[in-house]
């Protein structure tokens, strides 16, 4: 069997996946051909669409709201290679992110006769007109008409053009359609699409890929990096990032603090639990320089430490493995991966009830309001069995 995979990077928890079902097709003697937007050499014999000119252009493009329009030579390009290839199964991924022209990639897809196709949704940005999610501002002009009568498409987002994909005008609804039109012309009988949650799942049903087959594939960790670190690694690492003893743990990390992931909330619980140490992994230079000129001002409590992305995923399992309580306030997601990676180190998770995170809890607490501080505290005391304020 021949297996294409096409995702926009080699990295991320994206790319993560895509390693994992490539060795897995080649435990099983199949030949697998990984084809990128961006790629880091994490994955042998990998292949990039285009190249950094390709890749500004199309940002250009989408920055006036044609976003999925441009890298129009790389993508038939690439069209000519799966045609040479010939592949059995092609998966896709994450096809958004400035490397693929939409309409090219799919109306070749749709033309094939025998190649069956397996889309993962990693997110809602296939069936919406320009977001990858939703949920945090009660958005349902997404919905279609055929399956929700009252619902009208993509207009007005609700989260401005400023936001992913960034444009200067507001061209959802023209997007909408862009989309409805390319992608829904995949062949029903050899397409299927692939959800990581329950929760994804029901909203596609409720989308113009509706009438696509819909499969659940939960994601999971790599458990042999994210395992519970001996008591020595823990010291080493509480002793590489300033964690202080004797005070209860609490984490947050993420990969990119954006406003859906609530990093001032984490800030909150730190001032309402000055028992506690709270950290919170994964911020950028900025958020570093801001946050502790604020608790420099006082505006910070001493109790929290923020730090950047740690250099390797040992280093975070161990700091995984030295927290009493992981705490995912994330307001948007399909099925995170860091409450399974902290509850394979051993650490319990408190969550946010929002999209598909409460799917990912399986030693833990899912709290009520995934905007109220008090929530995440209640949680996190009732797990450390203490009453530390």
């Amino acid at each position: 069997m021949t297996v294409v995979q096409i995702n926009v990077s080699d990295f991320g928890s994206t790319g993560a996946i895509v390693r994992q079902i490539r060795d897995s097709a080649l435990a099983e003697g199949s030949s697998v051909h990984c084809f990128f937007g961006r790629v880091s050499g994490k994955v042998p014999d990998e292949k990039r669409v285009g190249n950094i000119i390709s890749t500004l252009f199309h940002v250009f493009l989408a920055r006036i709201g044609l976003n999925g329009h441009g890298s129009y030579f790389a993508t038939k390009k690439l069209c000519r290679e799966l045609e040479e290839i010939a592949p059995d199964v092609v998966i896709l991924h994450n096809v958004h992110g400035y490397y693929i022209h939409l309409k090219t990639l799919f109306d070749a897809l749709a033309k094939t006769e025998k190649t069956e196709i397996y889309w993962f949704m990693h997110d809602a940005w296939a069936f919406t007109g320009r977001c990858a999610y939703f949920s945090a501002v009660n958005c349902e002009q997404w919905k279609d008409p055929e399956t929700a009568a009252k619902s009208e498409r993509c207009s007005s987002c609700p989260y401005g053009h400023r936001k992913y994909p960034r444009s200067l005008f507001d061209t959802a609804a023209r997007e909408f359609a862009y989309k409805k039109e390319i992608f829904t012309a995949l062949p029903v009988e050899r397409t299927v699409l692939v959800s990581p949650s329950e929760w994804l799942k029901s909203e596609i049903s409720q989308s113009f890929l509706a009438k696509y087959r819909c499969t659940v594939r939960k994601n999971t960790p790599d458990t042999s990096v994210f395992y519970r670190r001996s008591e020595n690694e823990i010291k080493e690492a509480a002793e590489l990032y300033g964690i202080p003893g004797g005070k209860p743990v609490v984490m947050s990390v993420a990969m990119v603090w954006d406003e859906r992931k609530q990093l001032p909330l984490v800030v909150e619980i730190a001032r309402r639990l000055p028992g506690y140490t709270v950290v919170a992994v994964g911020l950028n230079k900025k958020q570093l320089r801001m946050y502790s000129r604020k608790k420099d001002k006082g505006a910070v409590p001493d109790n929290f430490i923020p730090l950047g992305r740690t250099s390797s995923a040992a280093g975070l399992a161990s700091l995984y493995s030295l927290a009493d309580v992981l705490v995912n306030p994330s307001l948007e997601d399909n099925y995170p991966m860091v409450p399974l990676e902290a509850q394979a180190c051993g650490t319990p998770v408190v969550s946010s009830n929002t999209c598909g995170s409460p799917e990912t809890v399986i030693n833990g607490i899912v709290v009520d309001d995934a905007r109220d501080p008090d929530s995440y505290i209640k949680a996190i005391k009732k797990l450390t069995g203490g009453t530390t304020e």
